[in-house]
């Protein structure tokens, strides 16, 4: 199979490009904006494009009505699997019209998957995307179901993370920590692992009271902390409640976290 991925910003080509070898894809060819994926389409014909909608000079909408116009002139179109950011509540129109599409951060085996369902779009179904759409291109406001409110959202109790699911609301008791991993970071809950597309920085300023820094690469929620131990070769641990693994505490931050511990036991 040979794929075109395209995307403005060069930490998600990277990514993409490297999930697709991962799985197998031996020949793929990046774009930076959508006018340069019409050339490489012309030129390499690619049986499936990874489309970013929001891209500047051309975005990923415009580039599929292009390609269906070019379709006429014998050009093969190749199969669109949209790659965005955008929430589920403003995308209902991919999964009423049937077109794939994955949210950022992609994760492996949701591309394994959507390779597998990859599927042309026809003109009906991208002019219908286009207009239902209209209000969540660059320049508009995306849309938000009420639920997730900006109100409850500064409130401090939820946090809202982009999922394979769509924007999910998480509730912050039940997160034990975030730790980075690469060009994201892995949120770990009771229940489960997501990747989160903020950063570490931008969480500790938003959950400050909540979480606290243990390392350059990991917040651990405080109200978990089941025991702060040294190893025997002298490295500092905590162990966190029903998180089987111990993570690593950094002499720097050995301190800060002390004291918050102590703090809840006054």
């Amino acid at each position: 199979m040979k794929v075109l991925v395209c995307d403005d910003e060069p930490l998600a080509r990277e990514r993409l490009v490297r999930l697709l070898a991962e799985l197998g894809v031996d020949t793929v060819v990046e774009a930076h904006n959508g006018s340069v994926a019409i050339e490489w389409v012309s030129r390499c014909q690619p049986d499936l494009i990874l489309l970013d909608i929001e891209m500047p000079v051309m975005n990923g909408l415009e580039v599929a009505q292009r390609l269906l116009q070019e379709e006429r002139h014998e050009t093969v179109m190749p199969a669109i699997l949209f790659c965005t950011a955008y929430d589920r509540y403003a995308l209902e129109a991919f999964k009423v019209n049937a077109i794939n599409y994955l949210l950022k951060p992609v994760r492996k085996e949701v591309l394994a998957e959507a390779l597998l369902r990859c599927q042309r779009v026809n003109r009906a179904q991208l002019e219908r995307l286009t207009s239902e759409l209209s209000g969540a291109l660059p320049g508009a406001v995306s849309a938000v179901h009420p639920a997730f409110g900006s109100s409850e959202a500064s409130s401090g109790k939820y946090i809202r993370v982009k999922t394979t699911k769509g924007i999910e609301r998480i509730l912050v008791e039940t997160v034990r920590y975030f730790k980075a991993e690469q060009k994201y970071v892995l949120m770990r809950t009771t229940n489960e692992e997501i990747l989160v597309d903020e950063t570490l920085k931008e969480l500790e300023a938003k959950f400050t009271e909540a979480f606290v820094r243990i390392h350059r690469n990991a917040l651990v929620a405080v109200n978990h902390v089941e025991l702060l131990e040294q190893g025997a070769r002298g490295q500092w641990c905590v162990k966190l409640f029903d998180v089987p693994e111990p993570l690593q505490v950094s002499r720097r931050h050995r301190a800060s976290l002390k004291k918050r511990i102590q703090s809840l036991q006054e």
